[in-house]
C-alpha cells in the first residue's frame, strides 16, 4: 500500500548531497529486502577488489519492472488527477468479443463454414489458436487505447489552452498568457514554449492552474514510460520534469557517428538525450515540434505501441514449444551443464584447501582444477551458440527464442511485430496508404456526413443528429475540446466499450502518403478542417447515442460483467449506425485488410452498413437497438418521401417499380433525391431482386448483385477498369455514361474527374451546366441526387430485353398461349429506348425520327466520339466496302441520314437533323392496330403479375 502524495515527507538534501542535473536519470534507489549477512571469504580475510568484482558479475542488474516499482514509491503519481493510464494488454479483448457460445463453437469446429465465417469475423473463428489470439488483443489495445489517449490530451488541452493561450507567435507555439521573472530571456528561440515552460520553470510564475495543467501532462508521460517498464521495456525515467521532443529540422552539419547513433537508433523515450536543454538543440541548428497537444499526443501513441508489442513478446515467448537457447542448453546437454557445475564445484573446493594450506600439492590440485573449468566454460559456451541456433524445422523468434517453423509461420501471420515485418508488410502497408489518400480526398471539401453516416442517426435521435452537426461546424474551426471535457468520463467508457470508433478509413494520417494533401498551402488547411468536421460528426453522434441508452442498460441489468457485455453489445451496434466498423474487434488480419481496401471503396463503411442490417435478426442488445433504429428509419423516411413528393410535385411517389429512376424517391427541380442515404442502393437492389425472382428471372437478379458490388468497387479496381476500357475499347464510359476518348485530356479527365477530385466538385461541374443547381448544393451536404435517366441505362431498357427475339422464344410464347409482339414495334413505341439502344450499341439502326433526335441532341450535348459507336463503326465499315465493289449509294433511310448528321456534326459543330424529310419519316413501316392492342394486353399482363 503507498502511501497518499501528501502523506509522504519531502526530504532536503543534506550539505554534500550532489543534486542529478537536468535529462540525467534518477538515482536508483534499490528495494528493500532482507538483512542478511554479508557473504565472508572463505579464508576469513576482508573482501578484495578482485572477490567484490567477482560477486557484482553474480549479481543482476535492476530489472525495468523494479524500476517502476522503485519511482511509483520515490515519485507517486496522484491518481486523482491523471488522466490517462493504459489498461491491461488482455482487458479490452475480454471484453469485446463476448462470452464464447456453443453457436460459435460449432461454426468453428465445422469444416468449410469456419473459413467462411472467418473472412466476416476472424476473431470469433480463431479463439482456440493461441498465436491469433495474441495478434487480436494486440490490434484491439492499440486501437482502443489509442482513441483513449486522444481523448485525455484533448481534454488536456481544452484546460491547458485555456490558462497559458498557446497562439502562434514566430512560428512556433507560445504561451501568451505567461508572468516572466527577471532571469526570463525572450529573445530565446524556444522562449515561451513548452520545453522551455518545462525545462526552464524559474523564469516563469505559474499560477497554481498552470502548474496543475503541467503536471497533469508530465505525470501522463510519466506514467506511459512506467506502465512500459512493468512489461519489461528497457527505458529509465528521467529525474526532472519531461517532455516529449519532436525533431522537425536537423542541422545541416554534418554529425558525428556517436551522435547521430544516439538520436537516430531507438525510439525516442527508451535512449539518453543528446542535448540537456532544448536550447542546446537549437544552437547545434536543431528545430523541434512546439505545440504541445501534438507533441504529447505523439508520446501516447508511442507509449501505446510500445507497450503492445512488448506484451505480445511476452505472449508469444509464453506458447508451448518456445524455447530460450538456456532453456535448449539444459535440455539437450544435460552432461555439459552438469560437467559445469562439478568443475565450479572442484575448483571452489581446491581454492579452499590452497587458501587454508598453501603447499605445492594444493596448488597443483588448484591449478589443475582450474583448468578444468576453463576447459568445461568452454564446451558450455559451444553448446550455447548451437542450443542457439534453430534446426530443421525451426526459427526464431523475438528475443532470441526458438520455435517450430509452423509457430514462427503463424506468429508472421497474426502478430504485427516490427522485427517480424516481410516486404509483403510494407507493401500492403504502402497500398492501404495510397487508398486511403485517393478515399479522403474524393470525400473531402463537404459535409455529407449528416446524411450519409449520419442518415439512420437522423431519424434515430434528433437531439444527438443536430448536436453532431454543431460540433461538425465547430470542427471547422478547431476540435471541439470543450465537448471532450465536458464529456470525457462517458466518452473513455464508450471508447472501451466499442460503441465510439474513429472512422480512420476517411481521416488523413500525420504522415505518409495519406497525409500529403494536408501539406497543400492553403487547399490543406481547409482540407484537415473539412476532415475534422466530418470525424466529430461521427464521433458527437456515437457519443450522444451511447448517453443515452447506457442509463437504460445500467438500471437494466447488474452491475459487474453482465452490464459489461450488454453496453459492449451496444456498442456494436452503435458504431455501425453511424457508419464505422473495427476491423481489431473482428480480428482482420493486415492482408485480408488490404484485399478488401483493394475491392471496396470503403470497405469498413461497406462492412458497417451489411452488418447493421443484419444485426436487426440477432439478439441481446445489438439487435434491439438495430432493430428500433432500423424502423424508424424506414417510417421516418417512407413519410418524408411522400410528404415531399405531395408537397413538391403534388402527387404520390413511386413505390411500386424499382425499375424506374423516381422509385422510392422525391424530385426537386430534374433532380430525384431519396430519404434513405447510402441504404438507398441496398433497399433498391434488394426489391429489384425480389421482382425478378417472383417472375422467375435469376439470372437477371444475379445480374442485379453484380451491378451492386460494381458500384461499391474499390479505386485500384476502378484504375483496371479504366485503363482496360481506354486500351481494349479505345474510349472509357464513366460511372454517368459519358464517354471520354483514349486521348491525353479524356485519359487526365477520366482519372482527375473520378480518383482525385473530391465528389462535391464533381458534382457541381456536372450537375450546374446541366441546369440542376439542387444536385450540387445536395451532395454538399450529403444528399445524394440522380437525373430522370439513371446512372444505368440498362435500367430503362430492362423491358425491350423480356421481349422474345429469337423464333424459337416466340413460338415458346405462342405455344404458351402469351402474346404475340416484337422488339421492333416496342422501340418505335419508345423512341427514348430506341435511341438508348442506339448509343449503347446494342442495336444499329434507328426506327423512328424522334428516336434520332434524341440521339443526335445527346451526342452534342454531352460530346460523345461518334466514331466509337458501334453503328457508326458499321456504316462506315459498310461504305468502304461498297467503294471496294464499286456500287453506289443510294440508300436515304433513317439511319443513313443520322449517321450522316452524326458525323457531320464532328466536324462542322453541331447540326440538326435537318436531311430526314417529313416524307421519309412517314415512310417508315406504320404500327398497326391490331399489334397496338397486343402490346397494351401484353403491357396490362405484365402489371398484373407485377401486382400478383
Amino acid at each position: 500500500q503507498i502511501a497518499p502524495e501528501q502523506q509522504i515527507e519531502p526530504t532536503v538534501p543534506q550539505k554534500g548531497t550532489i543534486v542529478p542535473e537536468k535529462g540525467t536519470p534518477p538515482p536508483e534507489i534499490p528495494p528493500s529486502i532482507p538483512n542478511v549477512p554479508e557473504p565472508t571469504p572463505p579464508s576469513g580475510r576482508p573482501r578484495t577488489l578482485l572477490d567484490l568484482n567477482r560477486e557484482a558479475k553474480g549479481m543482476r542488474a535492476v530489472s525495468p519492472e523494479n524500476r517502476a516499482a522503485i519511482m511509483d514509491v520515490a515519485r507517486p503519481i496522484n491518481e486523482d488527477e491523471l488522466l490517462y493510464q493504459v489498461k491491461s494488454f488482455g482487458e479490452h479483448a475480454k471484453n469485446l468479443l463476448q462470452p464464447d457460445s456453443l453457436i460459435k463453437q460449432s461454426l468453428r469446429n465445422t469444416p468449410g463454414l469456419k473459413q467462411v465465417v472467418g473472412l466476416i469475423n476472424p476473431a470469433q473463428m480463431e479463439r482456440d489458436n493461441p498465436v491469433a489470439m495474441t495478434g487480436v488483443r494486440k490490434q484491439i489495445f492499440e486501437e482502443i487505447e489509442t482513441g483513449r489517449a486522444r481523448l485525455a490530451t484533448l481534454n488536456w488541452w481544452h484546460d491547458a489552452d485555456g490558462v497559458f493561450d498557446f497562439k502562434q507567435v514566430k512560428g512556433k507555439w507560445r504561451a501568451t498568457n505567461i508572468e516572466l521573472t527577471p532571469s526570463a530571456d525572450p529573445s530565446k528561440p524556444y522562449h515561451a514554449t513548452i520545453h522551455d515552460l518545462v525545462e526552464h520553470p524559474e523564469n516563469y510564475n505559474f499560477t497554481s492552474e498552470q502548474e496543475r495543467a503541467l503536471q497533469i501532462a508530465q505525470d501522463m508521460q510519466r506514467q506511459i514510460l512506467r506502465d512500459a517498464q512493468k512489461v519489461g521495456v528497457d527505458a529509465v525515467e528521467l529525474f526532472n520534469d519531461y517532455w516529449r521532443r519532436i525533431v522537425t529540422k536537423t542541422p545541416n552539419v554534418k554529425l558525428d557517428s556517436k551522435t547521430r547513433s544516439r538520436i537516430g537508433q531507438r525510439k525516442g523515450y527508451t535512449r539518453q538525450r543528446v542535448f540537456d536543454f532544448v536550447d542546446e538543440g537549437a544552437k547545434a541548428g536543431y528545430e523541434y515540434e512546439t505545440h504541445p497537444l501534438t507533441a504529447l499526443q505523439n508520446r501516447l501513441e508511442t507509449g501505446i505501441r510500445t507497450i503492445s508489442d512488448q506484451s505480445a513478446r511476452q505472449e508469444i515467448a509464453r506458447l508451448p514449444g518456445v524455447e530460450k537457447p538456456l532453456e535448449r542448453l539444459q535440455s539437450r546437454y544435460p552432461q555439459t551443464v552438469e560437467g559445469i557445475k562439478q568443475a565450479r564445484q572442484a575448483r571452489d573446493a581446491a581454492k579452499t584447501a590452497y587458501l587454508r594450506d598453501g603447499a605445492v600439492e594444493n596448488e597443483t590440485v588448484l591449478r589443475q582444477a582450474e583448468a578444468d573449468y576453463i576447459i568445461a566454460m568452454r564446451e558450455v559456451y559451444q553448446k550455447k551458440l548451437e542450443a542457439g541456433q534453430p534446426n530443421i524445422g525451426e526459427l526464431r523468434l523475438p528475443n532470441g527464442r526458438i520455435a517450430p517453423a509452423e509457430l514462427v509461420d503463424e506468429v508472421r501471420k497474426w502478430v504485427d511485430l516490427p522485427e517480424l515485418q516481410t516486404s509483403v508488410g510494407v507493401v500492403t502497408n504502402t497500398i492501404q496508404q495510397l487508398t486511403r489518400l485517393l478515399r479522403t480526398t474524393l470525400t473531402n471539401l463537404d459535409l455529407a456526413a449528416g446524411f450519409i453516416q449520419g442518415q439512420v442517426l437522423f431519424y434515430r435521435n434528433q437531439i444527438a443528429w443536430w448536436r453532431g452537426q454543431t460540433n461538425a461546424i465547430n470542427a471547422l474551426i478547431d476540435d471541439p475540446t470543450a465537448y471532450v471535457a465536458k464529456n470525457f468520463d462517458v466518452m473513455d467508457e464508450g471508447m472501451r466499450m466499442g460503441a465510439i470508433s474513429v472512422p480512420t478509413e476517411f481521416l488523413f494520417t500525420r504522415q505518409g502518403l495519406a497525409s500529403i494533401p494536408t501539406r497543400i498551402p492553403v487547399a490543406g488547411r481547409l482540407m484537415k478542417a473539412f476532415n475534422r468536421a466530418f470525424e466529430w460528426f461521427i464521433l458527437t453522434g456515437q457519443t450522444e447515442l451511447y448517453k443515452a441508452a447506457r442509463s437504460r442498460i445500467i438500471r437494466k441489468y447488474d452491475a459487474g460483467q453482465e452490464t459489461t457485455n450488454a453496453l459492449v453489445s451496444l456498442g456494436s451496434a452503435i458504431r455501425k449506425e453511424l457508419g464505422t466498423e473495427s476491423y481489431a474487434i473482428l480480428g482482420v488480419r493486415p492482408t485480408q485488410h488490404t484485399v478488401e481496401q483493394l475491392s471496396f471503396f470503403a470497405a469498413r463503411f461497406f462492412r458497417a452498413l451489411a452488418g447493421f442490417q443484419a444485426q436487426v435478426f440477432t439478439g441481446g442488445e445489438a439487435g434491439h437497438e438495430a432493430r428500433r433504429a432500423w424502423g424508424q428509419m424506414l417510417a421516418g423516411g417512407l413519410a418524408l418521401t411522400i410528404a415531399a413528393s405531395y408537397a413538391l410535385n403534388k402527387e404520390p411517389p413511386n413505390l411500386t417499380d424499382p425499375f424506374k429512376p423516381g422509385w422510392l424517391s422525391f424530385k426537386i427541380g430534374k433532380t430525384y433525391f431519396n430519404a434513405f442515404g447510402p441504404y438507398y442502393p441496398y433497399l433498391r437492389t434488394q426489391a429489384r431482386i425480389a421482382v425478378l425472382v417472383s417472375q422467375g428471372k435469376h439470372e437477371r437478379a444475379a445480374n442485379e448483385i453484380n451491378k451492386f458490388l460494381k458500384s461499391k468497387a474499390g479505386l485500384p479496381f476502378r484504375a483496371i477498369n479504366m485503363a482496360a476500357q481506354f486500351g481494349v475499347k479505345g474510349y472509357y464510359t464513366t460511372f454517368e455514361g459519358k464517354t471520354l476518348p483514349a486521348t491525353p485530356l479524356g485519359m487526365g479527365e477520366a482519372f482527375i474527374g473520378e480518383m482525385a477530385v473530391p465528389i462535391s466538385i464533381q458534382e457541381a461541374m456536372k450537375s450546374i451546366p446541366e441546369g440542376r443547381p439542387e444536385s450540387a448544393i445536395g451532395e454538399i451536404f450529403g444528399l445524394v441526387g440522380r437525373e430522370k435517366y439513371p446512372y444505368f441505362p440498362e435500367e430503362m431498357l430492362a423491358p425491350y430485353f423480356d421481349i422474345p427475339s429469337s423464333a424459337i422464344e416466340m413460338a415458346a410464347a405462342k405455344q404458351d398461349g402469351t402474346v404475340q409482339f416484337s422488339r421492333t414495334e416496342y422501340r418505335q413505341r419508345n423512341p427514348e429506348i430506341d435511341a438508348m439502344l442506339f448509343l449503347k450499341g446494342y442495336v444499329t439502326t434507328i426506327q423512328t425520327k424522334p428516336a434520332g433526335d434524341i440521339v443526335l441532341d445527346i451526342v452534342n450535348k454531352e460530346g460523345y466520339d461518334v466514331n466509337q459507336l458501334r453503328a457508326v463503326r458499321a456504316w462506315l465499315k459498310d461504305q468502304e466496302k461498297r467503294q471496294e465493289l464499286g456500287i453506289p449509294d443510294t440508300s436515304r433511310t433513317l439511319t443513313d441520314n443520322l449517321i450522316q448528321s452524326l458525323l457531320a456534326t464532328t466536324s462542322s459543330g453541331k447540326q440538326p437533323m435537318d436531311t430526314i424529310s417529313d416524307s421519309e419519316s412517314a415512310a417508315t413501316p406504320s404500327i398497326s392496330q391490331d399489334s397496338l392492342k397486343l402490346f397494351d394486353e401484353f403491357k396490362r399482363q405484365i402489371k398484373e403479375k407485377n401486382r400478383q
